[in-house]
């Protein structure tokens, strides 16, 4: 049963004066343009202008010209012409009045949260010679906090600052995403990896924390550094999760082996050692290694010169868990630096350029955003039990469900991790079975057909 505590409605009733105070913005500069008071369309750039944003993501700034209660009609510049674009309502995420500065060129659709393409980034500066540096955090739960699209959101603006050295700075919780395709991030990281090689920038990894299946996407890196209190490890949930997901044992052991599998093969993409990932993953560990030179060797046995053990006195056979010390020991970090400038000295870097960006901002915006979202689902649920209540024609009350689901829709549009605690499937399936019942009852409300246990107009018979 959800919570609904006193701030969490105070927020709402804040976000609702918000939409209400917009649309009396609204309507004024409705007023004002039939006044004369307000030019049609920005002409300096001084002027702010409107923005749109749509359900499938796509935005376009102008000038909002029309306004009714099914559409909206924004005037924008394309290609140096003006034109008139209208969507209806229903199609519609986000409308922000006077938000956007005005220039010369506006309206292309962009996706949302990137802003418009740009010949020249003010991220990067020409005149300074300086190697430039960015950093890409990657947090909390790879998936939900760390999802591809604000990733490589962040990505891109690393490119457009042309960054030279990326550090992604791993600091994951060993929480598992449910329903997480690891194979999808799998390929997400390597395709940022060719990225990297194709336009020469040096990517390095400095991790806080790598832990749960976060600890393969880390070993996909050749180039591994730790911070000093850094670690590497919480693998074993993986195989808790498989374990506890699939009861058969033979279905169990064979999905197990898959998940290692793949890990095993993104340590190896890495060019570290796979037997080393998988004794962080599946418990018991058996591992020991000998040295060649100053390179460690890893046996599958304990009988190295070095016994890796997970475990502790009479505690129970675990997976392997790597501190700081412990990974440059193993050969997996090439040293542990406290902070970006200790790094860059390490990577023969005494002057550098650190490009900050929206990176941090953006990726705490992006966190917080799809939890609230998931928490406004659930508001919206509760809002949907309380239509029943109405004392209104059943039919109206089956429109307002469908424009409630229709808001789950926008809002996972919006913010894809949405999809690992809701159904898409189940939500199109109820918008369908309410239209279904809506036909039914406009074909009961027909001349001459009437409706059992209701009257014509669909409401409950007494």
């Amino acid at each position: 049963m959800t919570r609904i505590d006193d701030a969490s409605i105070e927020k709402k009733g804040l976000s609702m004066i918000k939409s209400k105070m917009r649309s009396l913005l609204t309507c004024l500069c409705a007023a004002a343009m039939l006044l004369g008071g307000v030019p049609s369309y920005a002409q300096d750039g001084s002027d702010m202008l409107d923005q749109i944003t749509l359900a499938d993501g796509r935005q376009f700034t102008g000038n909002i010209v029309e306004e009714t209660d099914d559409s909206i009609t924004m005037e924008v510049i394309r290609l140096g012409m003006r034109t008139k674009q209208t969507w209806a309502r229903k199609d519609i995420l986000e409308i922000l009045h006077d938000s956007i500065p005005a220039t010369d060129e506006v309206g292309p659709e962009t996706k949302a949260g990137l802003p418009p393409a740009e010949t020249e980034s003010p991220l990067y500066d020409p005149n300074d010679p300086r190697h430039v540096v960015y950093k890409v955090p990657v947090h909390g739960i790879v998936g939900l906090d760390s999802h591809i699209r604000i990733m490589q959101m962040i990505w891109d603006e690393a490119k457009e600052a042309r960054a030279k050295t990326i550090i992604l700075e791993f600091d994951c919780e060993q929480e598992l995403g449910p329903g997480v395709d690891i194979e999808k991030y799998r390929d997400f990281f390597e395709d940022l990896k060719r990225d990297a090689r194709s336009k020469e920038i040096h990517v390095v990894v400095w991790i806080k924390q790598a832990r749960g299946v976060a600890l393969a996407y880390a070993l996909m890196f050749p180039e591994i550094y730790f911070q000093p209190d850094g670690e590497m490890g919480g693998g074993w949930a993986i195989n808790e999760m498989l374990s506890q997901r699939f009861s058969d044992p033979a279905v169990r052991a064979k999905m197990i082996s898959a998940w290692v599998g793949i890990c095993r093969g993104m340590a190896e993409e890495g060019g570290h050692d796979a037997m080393l990932c998988e004794a962080m993953i599946r418990p018991p560990c058996v591992l020991s290694m000998d040295y060649e030179g100053d390179q460690p060797h890893f046996r599958n046995d304990t009988e190295g010169e070095v016994v890796l053990d997970a475990n502790s006195g009479d505690e129970p056979a675990n997976a392997l868990e790597l501190s700081a010390k412990d990974a440059d020991k193993y050969g997996i970090s090439g040293g542990t630096y406290r902070s970006v400038d200790d790094l860059m000295f390490k990577l023969g870097f005494r002057e550098y350029r650190y490009v900050e960006g929206h990176a941090d901002d953006w990726a705490e915006k992006w966190a917080d955003g799809w939890k609230d979202a998931l928490e406004e689902y659930r508001y919206i649920r509760a809002d949907m039990d309380l239509i029943d209540t109405y004392n209104e024609p059943v039919e109206r009350r089956i429109a307002k469900k469908i424009a409630k689901l229709r808001e789950v829709q926008a809002l996972m549009k919006k913010w894809p991790p949405l999809e690992v605690f809701i159904d898409p499937e189940q939500i199109y399936f109820e918008i369908d079975t309410y239209k279904k019942e809506l036909r039914n009852i406009n074909e009961q409300n027909r001349p001459g057909s009437t409706s059992p246990g209701g009257g014509p107009t669909g409401k409950p018979g007494n």
